[in-house]
């Protein structure tokens, strides 16, 4: 779980920066749904990734992140399509 968060925080993160450049910001359109799944992931990697004596969620800190940082790309990404007004 810990990798597939950071991996689909990555591919967000990416898409995110491509679509900041002009002509490209269509791609934004797909990157905003997209930052759910690192949000998703990182919230089942809580639920799931535990430690079995003390029960506390191992790699807290990568899943964390990944649920932040899926949440405010999200936003960021939804911004930069109301910029352009939906189309650019």
């Amino acid at each position: 779980m810990k990798t597939a968060a950071l991996v689909t925080l990555a591919i967000a993160s990416l898409g995110f920066v491509a679509g900041l450049f002009p002509c490209v910001g269509w791609l934004n359109w797909v990157v905003v749904p997209f930052c759910a799944v690192p949000v998703l992931v990182g919230v089942a990697g809580m639920i799931t990734d535990k430690d079995p004596e003390s029960q506390q969620t191992r790699n807290l800190g990568v899943y964390l992140a990944a649920i932040i940082g899926g949440v405010l790309l999200s936003i960021a990404a939804g911004v930069r399509c109301a910029l352009g007004g939906g189309v650019v």
